[in-house]
């Protein structure tokens, strides 16, 4: 049941630290194309550097594009 809780809060924060980043970025553009490109930019980083430290593996389908 711990291994669960810790799980869930690497989870949570994981989420908010996301959408906290997604949120400054798209106030940051100036306009959609820009946006777009920052909130890919957020993603990237987030799922390539904060995920592996958090111990949050990737998804399933960026394991299958690896292949």
């Amino acid at each position: 049941m711990n291994k669960f809780l810790d799980k869930a809060k690497s989870l949570g924060s994981f989420l908010v630290i996301f959408l906290i980043l997604q949120y400054l970025f798209s106030k940051l553009a100036l306009n959609i194309y820009l946006s777009n490109l920052l909130a890919g930019i957020a993603s990237s980083i987030i799922f390539d550097w904060i995920a592996p430290k958090l111990g949050i593996e990737k998804h399933h389908a960026d394991q299958v594009k690896e292949r």
